[in-house]
């Protein structure tokens, strides 16, 4: 059994060129289906490319030091 780290990814501003293609090929989709998807921004389809574009392109998010791991509750 292996340890599984997750991080936060965040996409850069601009994706290089080329990007589109690369996630289609790796989703197994049509290029113009990924842009088709951007258009509308929201779906299924959509959700799947920003994950994707996220995993291939994203730099990690540090968390803030003064942010709470666990949100506490009040009672």
């Amino acid at each position: 059994m292996s340890n599984t780290l997750i991080l936060n990814l965040e996409l850069p501003p601009t994706l290089p060129h080329g990007w589109k293609g690369k996630v289609a090929e790796t989703l197994h989709l049509h290029k113009n289906t990924v842009t088709n998807a951007l258009k509308t921004g929201n779906g299924i389809t959509y959700n799947r490319i920003m994950a994707t574009a996220k995993q291939m392109y994203g730099t990690p998010v540090k968390p803030k030091e003064n942010e709470e791991k666990e949100p506490r509750c009040h009672i």
